[in-house]
């Protein structure tokens, strides 16, 4: 809703305000939420591979 608009007098892509710069807070947040992201699956990974059979000191032994 914008309550600025009144219909039939003005359009809403009339009423839009231009964003410049957007492109720097948009990236950064990007990679913030990229860096969380792969550190909760680094972690995630971390403890389930401690809680494999065979699991010592946190390592993953390997029989083959």
């Amino acid at each position: 809703r914008q309550p600025w608009i009144v219909r039939g007098v003005m359009r809403t892509s009339e009423a839009v305000t231009p964003v410049p710069h957007l492109a720097a807070p948009f990236f950064t947040f990007t990679a913030v939420y990229l860096f969380l992201g792969v550190t909760v699956l680094f972690v995630l990974w971390r403890q389930v591979a401690g809680t494999l059979p065979g699991a010592v000191d946190g390592k993953v032994t390997h029989a083959h």
